[in-house]
């Protein structure tokens, strides 16, 4: 069966009741067996019975291709669903028709379908590509070639989406913004973005935007709570969407706070002092992991700026409030390894 152009579907869930912006859902952590279903479902619900229904998944992937990538469908207890087909397939969302078999109730879409290593030295392989499963006779019942008739299908709900372990949940940093989401975080000036992230929640997609991220103020702004002695990291998210950025540098206001970047600067397999060119490729997100070391003294509300440039001059300041309290870290903190204060391991001298 032929799939019909992108436009046409897209007129046709506009005028069945779509919405206009894709929904925000739960994101879950679940149990199951990843052989030939993978790591990630949509948890569907289906109001009534039904000879098929549509639903649209606002999955917000960053995979490449998805639309390459099969998808699987089984009820609540396991048993897998035939008659399932994706008439659209993107990053953003997907639209999904399948024939509810067990009538109202739970179902369960997995989208990244793989094959389990049949060893432990094996390594997983590749997802399984899209299969026609759908039989004809149901195809031409209820009219999938019809772009009209797929919208007025009954809607199913999705009420979460699932991971199979905590390793393999998405969220927050691998939820992509949709590219209408994309569109409301550009730099009202043109030039580029600076997003302040938590050292909990590392930067990981080079190519997309956390949906997180739209949330974030236009002005990027850190406040957190630290300890007295602490080598506190943090990163400094840089987005230019429409040009290079050549020789980008973090700085810091307050010499006192030690400031570095493990970017830009280090020391080398020698013992050397090294700096580091780094720029931000257009259209791609540049993480920079940055240290600063809280006097042992501190107290109070640290107050000042952090500041980002590049070669031209443009520059964007980070206010930042760092309100220092609780008991002194002679270590640094590094004995809590979930803080990163240990990345300033990566410039240690010792043994050289």
């Amino acid at each position: 069966m032929k799939m019909f152009p992108k436009i046409l579907w897209l007129i046709a869930i506009c005028s069945g009741g779509a919405l206009a912006a894709l929904e925000r859902v739960e994101y879950a952590v679940a149990a199951w067996e990843p052989s030939e279903r993978g790591n990630h479902r949509a948890v569907v619900e289906v109001a009534e019975a039904a000879d098929a229904v549509c639903v649209t998944i606002p999955w917000r992937r960053h995979d490449p291709a998805p639309e390459l990538k099969g998808i699987r469908c089984e009820d609540e207890a396991g048993n897998r669903i035939g008659n399932v087909l994706a008439p659209f397939v993107s990053q953003a969302f997907g639209t999904v028709v399948f024939r509810p078999e067990r009538g109202a109730g739970i179902y369960h879409i997995y989208y990244l379908p793989y094959r389990e290593p049949q060893n432990w030295w094996d390594r997983p392989g590749p997802h399984l590509a899209p299969e026609f499963t759908a039989e004809a006779g149901w195809c031409e019942r209820n009219d999938l070639t019809n772009a009209a008739a797929i919208g007025a299908l009954p809607k199913a709900r999705v009420l979460r989406l699932e991971a199979r372990t905590e390793f393999d949940r998405f969220d927050p940093m691998e939820v992509a913004a949709a590219p209408d989401e994309v569109a409301q975080m550009l730099p009202p000036d043109g030039g580029f973005r600076v997003f302040v992230e938590d050292r909990h929640r590392p930067i990981r997609m080079q190519y997309h935007l956390p949906l997180r991220w739209l949330d974030a103020p236009a002005e990027a702004r850190l406040t957190d709570t630290v300890r007295p002695g602490e080598i506190y990291a943090f990163q400094l998210g840089i987005w230019s969407p429409g040009a290079r950025l050549e020789n980008v540098v973090a700085e810091c206001s307050d010499a006192a706070l030690q400031f570095s970047c493990i970017n830009q600067e280090g020391v080398d397999a020698f013992g050397d002092r090294m700096q580091v060119a780094v720029h931000a490729e257009a259209g791609e997100v540049l993480p920079l992991w940055c240290l600063v070391r809280i006097p042992a003294a501190a107290s109070g509300v640290l107050r000042g700026e952090f500041a980002v440039r590049f070669a031209g001059g443009r520059m964007r300041l980070i206010p930042y409030e760092l309100t220092v309290s609780g008991e002194v870290l002679t270590d640094g903190g590094v004995g809590e390894p979930e803080h990163m204060g240990r990345l300033a391991w990566l410039n240690s001298t010792i043994a050289q």
